[in-house]
């Protein structure tokens, strides 16, 4: 993960911005990114929230 940092507990994983960029101005923007892999050890992602809001598709 680049420009932020991750945590996860259990099947929660949580994605916060990093400390250099936590401020964003008035109409500013953000961007994060990742890459990721899956394996059988945990199920693929069933949903996605932002803020506590759920992702549209």
């Amino acid at each position: 993960m680049w420009d932020g940092e991750f945590t996860q507990a259990g099947a929660k994983v949580t994605a916060t911005a990093a400390d250099y960029n936590k401020r964003v101005k008035a109409g500013g923007s953000l961007s994060v990114g990742f890459l990721g892999t899956w394996n059988d050890g945990n199920r693929p992602p069933g949903s996605f929230t932002l803020n506590g809001r759920p992702c549209a598709d």
